[in-house]
């Protein structure tokens, strides 16, 4: 990728990455009600597409990148449910498994957990995304933490920048920092 479109590219990362900030916000006020839920996603969304940026200046394989998915490991699987929410709903979605004999499909639900999370390191605020994957239709859950996530994907799009020439403190990089 040239210089002048990585500069393009990274400055959308950044926007979207700022865009996630605002949603984090949002979220980190309340429970998962349904006002939460949609504020969520809509956290997903921006992350994913900071996240998304970053990578194609800095290329799949870069080590920030390998840094970021080990620390946000379900993140493309629950942008996945998100983005095809109505596969997922339906039962239908690509980690699903397939119908009982009965016809019965796998539930999808969102979860919210708070300050006395049950996860490693009691975080203080995560989604999980439950549904049944595989032939066996196995329980399996799907974590994404808000802070963990934001600060994960700021290290990801501060990296870009550089690497497209900015010398320039990133605004939303702090934000996301700071929360």
């Amino acid at each position: 990728m040239e210089d002048g479109h990585k500069r393009i590219v990274v400055g959308a990362a950044n926007a979207w990455l700022e865009a996630a900030v605002r949603q984090a916000r949002r979220v980190l006020k309340g429970t998962l009600d349904d006002g939460q839920n949609v504020e969520f996603m809509l956290f997903s969304t921006a992350l994913n597409n900071a996240m998304r940026g970053a990578k194609a200046v800095l290329g799949k394989d870069h080590p920030q990148v390998a840094s970021f998915v080990s620390a946000v490991p379900d993140v493309q699987h629950i942008r996945d449910m998100l983005e095809h929410f109505d596969n997922y709903l339906t039962g239908e979605g690509r980690l699903q498994s397939k119908p009982t004999p009965g016809g019965v499909r796998a539930p999808w639900m969102l979860t919210a957990t708070g300050s006395e999370s049950f996860l490693p390191g009691g975080s203080d605020y995560s989604v999980v995304v439950v549904t049944r994957t595989g032939t066996e239709a196995t329980q399996t859950s799907f974590e994404l933490d808000v802070r963990t996530s934001l600060r994960a994907c700021a290290d990801l799009v501060e990296i870009a920048i550089v690497e497209a020439g900015i010398e320039q403190l990133s605004e939303a990089v702090q934000n996301a920092r700071d929360l």
